[in-house]
């Protein structure tokens, strides 16, 4: 089975090495891992080049630079690009792995349910999957995918979500995976914190994480 990983390193060199060096020994798939990188530092783009190129082998590593296009272009190009059976987000600036088999643990529950999409249920706004880490069915997104023109940057989980339930898709919840803003559920986060379970991801308290 192959799965497709996607990470939009934006301007972020440092925690995307980070991340790739993370899951690198991890994966028990063959995978194909799009990098989309929309950065627009050129310092930056420079590290983020070198760091594919010392995985390109492990992680086999495929890297699209285009950094005129948002967040949502960038994982939609990703998703046109995806070949594998699963289809498998990891916000490369938020994100912390603790365990060895978090892959297995989020493609687990998918086979066991034959569900379209999975990760951190939430509620604000709407009931959606969070979008700092999800997997989902690679022909699902496909149909779907992000709006670019409504939702370039923020809001596109909501409204992927929404349109997904809407047609009768199946989205579950995924415990080993925790994905939340943290400034909208602080003291929930905390309690993640503690827990390193699987991999978490949160944009407001990812800087007091240590291994």
């Amino acid at each position: 089975m192959l799965i497709s990983l996607c990470l939009v390193p934006f301007n972020n060199s440092k925690n995307f090495a980070r991340i790739l060096g993370q899951i690198s020994n991890k994966i028990p798939y063959k995978i194909e891992t799009i990098i989309i990188d929309n950065s627009t530092d050129k310092y930056e783009i420079a590290a983020i080049q070198k760091t594919v190129k010392n995985y390109k082998e492990k992680l086999n590593t495929k890297y699209y630079g285009n950094n005129s296009i948002s967040l949502s272009e960038a994982v939609n190009k990703a998703i046109d690009r995806a070949k594998g059976q699963y289809f498998i987000y990891l916000c490369s600036n938020h994100i912390w792995i603790y365990s060895d088999n978090f892959i297995q643990r989020m493609i687990e529950p998918m086979n066991k349910s034959g569900a379209d999409m999975g990760g951190t249920i939430c509620y604000e706004v709407a009931k959606h999957i969070q979008g700092g880490i999800y997997i989902a069915k690679t022909d699902i997104l496909k149909s779907f995918r992000y709006d670019e023109k409504r939702y370039p940057f923020s809001f596109m989980d909501v409204d992927i979500s929404q349109r997904m339930i809407k047609a009768g898709a199946e989205l579950i919840n995924i415990p080993a995976v925790y994905s939340i803003m943290g400034n909208i559920m602080p003291d929930l986060h905390k309690e993640w914190l503690k827990n390193k379970e699987v991999a978490i991801c949160h944009s407001h308290f990812y800087q007091n994480i240590k291994e």
